[in-house]
């Protein structure tokens, strides 16, 4: 099977999940089995994200509620548990078996059991007359949030690394979760990684406990998984965050960052504020056209794409209806019985058409008052910028957002490794008489001090400026695309709108984590490029204890799992997949700690800054 067609992270999840919700293959029945499924808020999270209501209806689950909420018995009826295992959910079965609320239990973990909780839960439903039929471990423990992009929904975990309070016991306790949900991706992936790590950070404790809990399992006659010895082998690259800062602070120009930048994001789920107040909630499905398609392209591009798509189906509508609206159409009416079934499928295209069009509404909105097209130009040519076009920025009064600016100045000194005290002085001089709180630029100069990360992310951050022809141009796209969609049309002259300022995006240049991805798997990576990853770890768990890893030859995996401790972002998710379509044989899965929004990840530098 070609990495192309291969299946995903999320197709294996996804099958996982179904297997589940049919009491894990051991129902024998022709048809499904209606059931009740009862889950914790990490379970639902897990199912969520790749499932929908109607697949879980297709599964024969007819009801779904919370274990903590109150529930009545349902005693002719079996249900499937799917909770992480924790005392309070163990606590749950109990009494819910202990009352006889279902007919039959099928438990399922989301993580294994210790044999502790096994103890545990065997104690609380000894004496029960209740049938338990299955308990299962079922290393599910991490949310897909795109079918080639991972979340351990693990908040925080940036500062609670970096925190000079925590103790060893709060370092290990932390290392040891996220080794345990990583050896769950692991699990799901089915197939023994390579393990790259970088060196003298949390990254290398994780991938050595990794590997440790790896060659456990592989020891363990009656572990049945990851015994394919024809399955390709990725490499799993575990970084930590402290590599990039710059792309946490960096103002995007891709839609899916916009998104996260501008919207609330969690989940696939996108609430929106209209200018009235009233918020609005769109679910990302996973057969959105739009989405799929759109996704990773810079903003003009994709409402470029959104004016096709709406003329593309306004062309389709005409075909078919001869000009009425589709809401008016008569289903007896003889000349439209063949275009019955099409209909459907219109109707479907049209309101995902609609929804981003609302969404790239709001996204209009917050460019042009938060100035994020000046800002992102700006961040991207940071390195050859002077003192005196980043204070312009700062001290712009027609950009609302002060926390922006900060993100601004925050990138401009860590690519900057010629700022005197003086320019230093000055501009965060600026920044306070903006109203920013400067805390979080504190870690940042102790970060910088500590790490290399200059070194990579100067790098990209080389492009020739040519902010002033932005600052021009951006103000009329915006106004004109604003008025546009708010007339429900973008047709006829909005290419002329977008051309303006498509001339002036930056040249699509690789990210620190894209080079290191680069370095690992592109034989033909320049001297410079592939020498990034020479000191990095390696570990195979397939080798026997005490004998040395040695790097596989470069180019030699066409699979990563691309893993960033301390939260990750959707500019480098994009980066890097960008970079696999160019190479064209490459399959990369990004995953990390969380997905943290700039605004999320400035809030934890800060709380770090206090911490002096």
């Amino acid at each position: 099977m070609s990495v192309t067609q291969s299946l995903t992270l999320r197709d294996k999840q996804s099958k996982a999940l179904e297997l589940l919700l049919n009491f894990n293959g051991s129902d024998n029945s022709t048809g499904p089995i209606w059931k009740v499924l009862v889950f914790d808020s990490v379970g639902r999270d897990i199912i969520s994200s790749v499932l929908r209501v109607n697949d879980l209806f297709r599964n024969g689950v007819t009801l779904y509620m919370l274990a903590a909420s109150e529930r009545h018995a349902l005693s002719d009826v079996p249900a499937i548990y799917f909770v992480e295992p924790t005392e309070e959910n163990i606590a749950q079965i109990g009494k819910d078996v202990v009352r006889g609320l279902y007919q039959s239990w099928s438990i399922n973990f989301t993580s294994p059991l210790s044999r502790s909780q096994l103890e545990d839960l065997a104690s609380k439903t000894l004496h029960s007359s209740a049938k338990i039929n299955q308990v299962y471990d079922q290393y599910l423990q991490f949310c897909m949030l795109e079918s080639d992009i991972f979340s351990l929904e693990l908040p925080n975990v940036y500062r609670d690394f970096a925190n000079p309070r925590a103790t060893d016991d709060d370092i290990n306790s932390l290392v040891a979760k996220i080794v345990n949900d990583l050896f769950c991706v692991v699990m799901t992936y089915n197939a023994v990684p390579i393990i790259r790590a970088s060196r003298g950070n949390a990254a290398e404790s994780i991938a050595q406990m990794l590997d440790e809990k790896i060659r456990s399992y592989l020891g363990n006659p009656r572990s049945a998984a990851l015994r394919d010895s024809t399955a390709s082998r990725p490499v799993l690259l575990i970084v930590d965050r402290n590599i990039d800062l710059v792309s946490m602070f960096t103002h995007s120009w891709t839609y899916q960052s916009l998104i996260n930048d501008a919207c609330e994001f969690q989940r696939n789920r996108i609430t929106i504020k209209g200018e009235d107040g009233k918020r609005t909630a769109y679910d990302l499905d996973p057969t959105d056209f739009f989405w799929g398609e759109n996704k990773t392209l810079p903003f003009p591009d994709v409402a470029n794409n959104i004016d096709a798509a709406l003329n593309k189906y306004k062309a389709d509508t005409q075909r078919l209806t001869g000009g009425a609206d589709i809401s008016e159409i008569e289903p007896s009416a003889a000349h439209l019985k063949s275009a019955m079934d099409e209909l459907p499928e219109l109707t479907q295209r049209k309101q995902v058409i609609d929804m981003h069009m609302n969404i790239s509404t709001v996204l209009l909105k917050a460019i042009t008052d938060r100035g994020l097209a000046q800002l992102f130009d700006a961040e991207e040519t940071a390195a050859g910028s002077s003192k005196q076009e980043i204070l312009e920025l700062i001290q712009n009064k027609e950009f609302l957002n002060a926390e922006d600016k900060l993100r601004l100045y925050m990138v401009y000194f860590i690519v900057s490794n010629n700022l005197s005290p003086a320019d230093q002085q000055e501009l965060e001089a600026a920044l306070t008489e903006q109203g920013c709180d400067l805390a979080a630029l504190a870690h940042v100069k102790r970060s910088k001090e500590l790490s290399k990360m200059s070194l990579l992310a100067g790098s990209a951050n080389t492009a020739e400026s040519h902010q002033g022809d932005l600052l021009k141009r951006v103000g009329g796209m915006t106004s004109k695309l604003t008025e546009k969609l708010n007339q429900g049309s973008l047709s006829g002259s909005f290419g002329g709108i977008i051309s303006g300022i498509k001339n002036f995006l930056p040249a699509n240049k690789d990210l620190p984590l894209t080079k290191i991805v680069q370095s690992i798997l592109d034989s033909t990576a320049s001297s410079s490029v592939s020498s990034v990853t020479d000191d990095y770890l390696c570990f195979d768990p397939k080798e026997s204890r005490g004998s040395r890893s040695r790097p596989p030859k470069r180019g030699s995996h066409d699979e990563a799992i691309v893993f960033t401790v301390g939260g990750g972002n959707y500019y480098e998710y994009a980066n890097v997949q960008n970079w696999a379509a160019k190479v064209g044989t490459k399959k990369i899965t990004y995953g990390s700690t969380s997905l943290v929004a700039p605004t999320k990840f400035v809030q934890e530098c800060a709380e770090l800054g206090r911490m002096v």
